[in-house]
């Protein structure tokens, strides 16, 4: 009870971005996949379907026999994706091979990003001290925004998820220069983290353009709030 009694708020201003999830897309209730085979998302989960073909076929998830050709290989690919890795895991454990179970799960997880990338920078701003209602409206409109949309969510849940944790790495980048985590291990331990989050960036969205855009800012951030707390 103490942990529902105080993280309540969080908890319901979460559903609160699962709310609003299913308002903006209202076609979830006729078709819960159709608005990713509306957009170039279509091809990411082509790529899925592919991976789960070739565990399936046990072939190599590196080589498309049926066109002859490479995927989309390291750096930057999305086989790299942990929630690519799940998909295959629960796919593969209970042998899903029907292509509309597969797109279902593939839009169950894309939603889910946008969800989490509205509710990551709900919990920046709350870490930054803005009120409940700012910090909802502060993550409803970077859910939504267009670099979000473009860079993110209609090309495949796996470049949204660079977007999803931007405000994670941002929160870290901030704990890592504030006073009140200068001991060792603390920051070691936001040192690792920050290090761990921006390579998962790097190798596993399918394309360097929302990391890319992230790291000035990132750096820009780790700067302003060294010379703040620590000074010059």
């Amino acid at each position: 009870m103490t942990f529902l009694n105080k993280y309540k708020s969080y908890i319901i201003d979460f559903f609160i971005f699962v709310a609003i999830l299913i308002f903006a897309r209202f076609s979830l209730l006729q078709n819960f996949y159709a608005p990713f085979f509306l957009s170039e998302s279509s091809e990411a989960f082509m790529q899925i379907h592919y991976y789960i073909e070739a565990i399936r076929n046990n072939s190599s998830l590196y080589w498309d026999h049926s066109i002859n050709l490479a995927t989309q290989g390291v750096p930057q690919s999305p086989l790299l994706s942990p929630i690519t890795i799940l998909i295959l895991l629960i796919t593969t454990i209970f042998s899903i091979s029907d292509i509309e179970t597969q797109a279902n799960i593939f839009a169950f997880f894309s939603y889910f990003v946008q969800v989490m990338t509205g509710f990551t920078m709900y919990l920046l701003l709350r870490h930054l001290s803005l009120s409940r209602f700012s910090a909802i409206i502060g993550g409803i409109g970077y859910s939504y925004c267009i670099a979000v949309s473009i860079l993110g969510i209609y090309h495949g849940y796996y470049r949204a998820s660079a977007m999803m944790l931007f405000p994670l790495l941002a929160m870290m980048c901030i704990r890592l220069f504030n006073k009140e985590f200068s001991k060792e291990s603390d920051t070691l331990f936001y040192t690792v983290s920050v290090g761990l989050l921006l390579g998962i960036c790097l190798i596993s969205n399918g394309d360097v353009k929302p990391t890319a855009a992230m790291i000035p800012v990132l750096v820009l951030m780790s700067y302003y709030f060294g010379i703040k707390n620590f000074g010059a």
